[in-house]
């Protein structure tokens, strides 16, 4: 005997071809995050951030905030 696949939404079948594709899609995106959280972490083991280099970003980014700030001032 053949099924019969009425509303797509309520068919059994669609439900579970759905289901698949929608598993395949999660799994895929899972898996491809984890490569990139694989190579973050293994970026961040190869080269740690240290104090010193913290320390000069954020000197950095002061000065140009401050240099932002004047230039600001001196056009009003």
């Amino acid at each position: 005997s053949q099924l019969k696949t009425g509303h797509p939404v309520r068919s059994a079948i669609h439900k579970q071809l759905n289901g698949r594709l929608v598993l395949r899609w999660v799994t895929t995106w899972e898996s491809l995050l984890l490569y990139v959280l694989h190579f973050c972490l293994f970026f961040l083991w190869l080269y740690p951030p240290t104090y010193s280099s913290l320390g000069a970003l954020v000197a950095y980014r002061k000065q140009v905030c401050c240099r932002l700030l004047w230039q600001r001032i001196c056009k009003a």
